[in-house]
């Protein structure tokens, strides 16, 4: 089960491989598929602290930009 603004519902899972090109890493591992576009987002994916954790994420408010960065 996952939950969000359109409330809790189940999700598939996916194993997918997922290459971020700006941190040069490659992962392979389950994804749940949750209903974004159907939230109108303009997300095609979402990823988590797990996969983001030891990284540095910083986002422009003003310009919706976001910068991944190694530690």
């Amino acid at each position: 089960m996952v939950s969000g603004i359109g409330g809790r519902h189940q999700a598939v899972m996916y194993l997918a491989r997922l290459y971020v090109p700006t941190l040069e890493r490659l992962v392979f591992q389950p994804f749940a598929g949750v209903r974004l576009s159907e939230g109108d987002q303009p997300h095609r994916m979402i990823l988590a602290r797990a996969f983001l954790r030891g990284d540095r994420t910083t986002y422009n408010g003003t310009t919706g930009e976001v910068e991944l960065a190694e530690g």
